[in-house]
């Protein structure tokens, strides 16, 4: 459905594993399916949510395991992962996309 432009993307700007849980974030698949695989991620750290009064331990840790744990949820992975920071047990999407989503 591409028509007017091929470098217009969908996204929700940057989000973390701390103020939305990574299986809830790999819900991301369903935007990049239903727009034609026009969807993005941005996942960083949680910098600022100190200011919220939010802590948050092992920054980059926690990064790595999210975005393990999101690279597997949509490939229709059942994903039980005991990380350090991180933690699911069979965790899986319902209707996983149906074709690979992301690099």
């Amino acid at each position: 459905m591409r028509r007017a432009t091929s470098r217009v993307q969908i996204g929700a700007m940057v989000t973390n594993p701390y103020s939305r849980h990574p299986a809830v974030t790999a819900a991301v698949a369903a935007l990049d399916e239903l727009s034609g695989g026009w969807a993005f991620l941005g996942l960083g750290v949680g910098a600022g949510l100190e200011e919220a009064g939010i802590g948050y331990p092992a920054p980059v840790t926690t990064l790595r395991e999210a975005v393990s744990v999101i690279r597997a949820l949509p490939d229709g992975e059942t994903v039980t992962h005991d990380g350090k920071a991180l933690s699911l047990r069979e965790a899986a999407l319902r209707v996983p996309p149906p074709g690979r989503v992301g690099p």
